[in-house]
């Protein structure tokens, strides 16, 4: 009686279906007994200790071995160097070859400095305008200050340069009012009665004649100009030696000649100075130049004008001649 298939199956498959459980428990409960993998692939992914030892002391062995050479070769090249001159040309070559870097590594600093002028703040930049402006401002005024101040040396020195031909007592005044009256001609000086100014002493400024003291107080004196209508000056030319008298016209700029001959010996550019005559006046002082001489033959005298040599509207600083001195 045969044995249903089924069964015949299992009694031939049995054992084999036996044997592969018995592995695969086999597997599992014995892990040593698998198949290990190879040598390289654990050395690549699970480096012994050894090997790392190994391979860090190999590559500490090269390092210290180059560290060595480069040592001995730089004292070879400083011994060389020192004493003999071979490698002068080499390193002046490689000082030639460096110097291009010295200018890269200091570009940056002075790129730095260019570019911190170049970003100043704008308040900083506008400080600096104002104080400039304020600067300029002083030193125009200083050197307007100077401007004057060397003009008035100049008159001064023109001054003084005028005393030469005056006697020893004369004393510098300076003008500080003029009257208000147009129809005189008069100026108030800061020297008096206390500085031994007295009425009728003249007063002459770097040019010539100015004109005489007609009032005198304690510290202040009047002065009455040459130009005033009512005042007359005796002079002579100089040149031909022709006497005559300089009246004021009521005009800075012009005098005119009184009682002169039409066949006078005076001409245009005549020098007229004080005569002396009468007393009032020191002998010799410019008084004015003969601009225009006009002979009418339907006349007896000449018509002479002159210009005043003292500079009566633009005088500052005078001199003032003492009695008893002229």
């Amino acid at each position: 009686m045969r044995c249903p298939r089924w069964r015949h199956g299992a009694r031939h498959d049995g054992p084999q279906r036996h044997r592969r459980s018995a592995l695969h428990l086999d597997s599992k409960r014995s892990p040593s007994r698998r198949r290990p993998r190879s040598l390289a692939h654990r050395s690549v992914n699970h480096p012994t200790p050894g090997v790392v030892i190994k391979s860090l002391f190999v590559r500490r062995s090269i390092s210290g071995y180059v560290l060595a050479g480069l040592c001995v070769a730089s004292g070879a090249l400083v011994a060389v160097d020192g004493g003999t001159a071979t490698l002068k040309p080499l390193r002046g070559a490689l000082t030639s070859g460096v110097s291009p870097l010295y200018y890269v590594a200091e570009s940056p600093y002075l790129l730095g400095g260019r570019m911190d002028r170049l970003f100043s703040t704008h308040a900083g930049l506008r400080a600096d305008v104002e104080r400039l402006e304020t600067e300029l401002v002083e030193l125009r005024r200083t050197a307007g200050r100077y401007r004057g101040l060397v003009a008035e040396n100049d008159r001064l020195r023109a001054l003084l340069g005028s005393t030469e031909s005056l006697p020893e007592g004369v004393l510098v005044a300076e003008i500080i009012a003029i009257l208000p009256n147009p129809a005189r001609h008069e100026v108030v000086i800061d020297k008096g009665l206390g500085d031994s100014v007295s009425t009728g002493q003249a007063v002459v400024d770097s040019g010539g004649l100015f004109g005489q003291v007609v009032q005198s107080a304690a510290s202040t004196s009047r002065v009455l100009l040459i130009s005033d209508t009512t005042h007359a000056v005796p002079v002579h030319v100089n040149r031909s030696n022709l006497r005559s008298i300089a009246a004021g016209t009521g005009s800075f700029d012009r005098l005119m000649l009184e009682s002169v001959p039409i066949a006078s010996d005076i001409v245009p550019g005549d020098l007229l100075v004080s005569s002396g005559l009468g007393g009032r006046f020191p002998f010799g002082h410019p008084v004015g130049i003969v601009q225009s001489v006009v002979r009418d033959p339907g006349d007896d005298f000449a018509r002479v004008e002159a210009m005043p040599s003292a500079a009566l509207d633009r005088s500052r600083h005078v001199l003032v001649v003492r009695e008893g001195d002229a």
